[in-house]
């Protein structure tokens, strides 16, 4: 006890708390580890232990549908492109001057909207059974196919002129859905039905 303040000043002394010290690195000291955001988070689940939470993962057993989809996928798109290349193609010929390659252009069209010319008739007679505004195509086609008729300027233009009017036909009497559809319908390899009616019209007598 202090005689001059009358109490014992060591018991105030111990319940005084201790400074709070400034942290100081220490040169060569690891880092302080700092949590990252990209580690999985700890999700405590109920009967103890610990989980880490993921984004959903796709089911192992659905990456073979996954695979087939998208070659299904690749499969159709790339039908409609080998009709867009072949017409192409078929059109530069009769910018050339090959009155055949409208007709032919013409028949796809007819099998790919399910309505195919028939195979046993002459050009003239499928263009009749279609419609007469096919008859005019026809007609330069079977000259030039049987008659052996040369191509010129003239009977160019007069083919490119019966084929857009054709086409105008035909975009007339198939419905838009139909037309659609057609792009999508996949003919399987034959012979083309633009060489198959090479029977020759018969001759007046």
């Amino acid at each position: 006890m202090n005689a001059a303040l009358g109490f014992d000043l060591t018991e105030y002394l111990d319940q005084v708390p201790e400074p709070i010290r400034p942290r100081i690195e220490t040169p060569g000291a690891a880092p302080p580890v700092i949590a990252r955001d990209d580690e999985p988070e700890r999700v405590f689940v109920a009967g103890g232990g610990e989980t880490d939470r993921e984004g959903p993962r796709l089911p192992t057993a659905a990456l073979p549908w996954l695979g087939a989809v998208v070659v299904a996928v690749a499969v159709v798109g790339a039908v409609p492109a080998v009709k867009w290349y072949r017409r192409r193609r078929r059109l530069a010929r009769l910018r050339r001057g090959d009155i055949t390659a409208a007709w032919e252009d013409i028949v796809a069209r007819l099998e790919d909207l399910g309505d195919p010319p028939d195979p046993a008739a002459t050009p003239l007679e499928a263009a009749r059974a279609h419609g007469e505004e096919l008859v005019p195509l026809a007609a330069l086609y079977s000259q030039t196919i049987y008659g052996g008729v040369a191509t010129d300027d003239r009977r160019r233009l007069a083919a490119t002129v019966a084929y857009r009017r054709t086409l105008a036909a035909i975009a007339e009497r198939y419905p838009a859905g139909r037309r659609l559809a057609a792009w999508y319908r996949v003919r399987w390899p034959r012979l083309s039905r633009s060489r198959l009616p090479r029977r020759r019209p018969p001759r007046p007598s």
